[in-house]
């Protein structure tokens, strides 16, 4: 399967960002070197209000389906990134 990307990568941080404001579907990839297991938290668009969260384990990538406009943020640290995606079959 081919996937397009919708925007540019994106590092999370304990702050909640947006990843795409037309993008449903995200990557998220926790890089390698990660030392420890963060918490990904998805949120409202007004940043606070929590819709879900996840475990990402170092190494792991996933891809999760948001609604536009809703934000991301990690418990910690700086080795998650976001990417917007699209699926081409």
């Amino acid at each position: 399967m081919r996937i397009k990307l919708l925007g540019p990568l994106v590092t999370l941080t304990t702050t909640a960002s947006n990843t795409g404001l037309v993008a449903s579907d995200i990557y998220i990839n926790h890089e390698n070197g990660g030392n420890a297991t963060r918490i990904v938290t998805i949120t409202e668009n007004d940043g606070t209000t929590v819709v879900g969260s996840f475990s990402c384990n170092p190494g792991a990538n996933i891809v999760i389906h948001i609604v536009p406009g809703q934000k991301l943020k990690i418990n910690s640290g700086t080795d998650i990134t976001a990417t917007p995606i699209s699926y081409i079959s």
